[in-house]
C-alpha cells in the first residue's frame, strides 16, 4: 500500500466497516425489543405464577422502551439529515 492509500483508503474502508456493525447492532437490538413486547402481550394458555406475570411485564417494559427509543432516534436522525439537506443547498 502506497502513503495515499493508507491515508485516504484505509481510514474510509475502517469507517465503512463501523457503520456496517452500528446498522446491525442497531437492528438486531430492535428486534429484541420488538419481540419482547410481543411475547409480552400474548396471553398465557394457562395459569401464570406471580413471577411469570412480573417477568412479562418487565419484558413489555423494555420492549416498550426499546421500541419508542429507536423510532425516535429514526426521527431525529431524519430530521438532521433533513437539515444537512437544506445547508447544503
Amino acid at each position: 500500500m502506497t502513503k495515499k492509500t493508507l491515508s485516504t483508503e484505509l481510514p474510509k474502508k475502517l469507517a465503512h466497516g463501523l457503520a456496517y456493525l452500528q446498522d446491525g447492532v442497531d437492528r438486531l437490538i430492535g428486534f429484541s425489543m420488538t419481540k419482547l413486547k410481543s411475547a409480552a402481550e400474548q396471553k398465557p394458555a394457562r395459569k401464570t405464577s406471580k413471577a411469570t406475570k412480573t417477568l412479562k411485564g418487565i419484558a413489555a417494559f423494555l420492549g416498550t422502551l426499546g421500541t419508542e427509543y429507536y423510532e425516535k432516534y429514526e426521527t431525529l436522525k431524519s430530521q438532521r439529515q433533513q437539515k444537512s439537506a437544506k445547508r447544503k443547498s
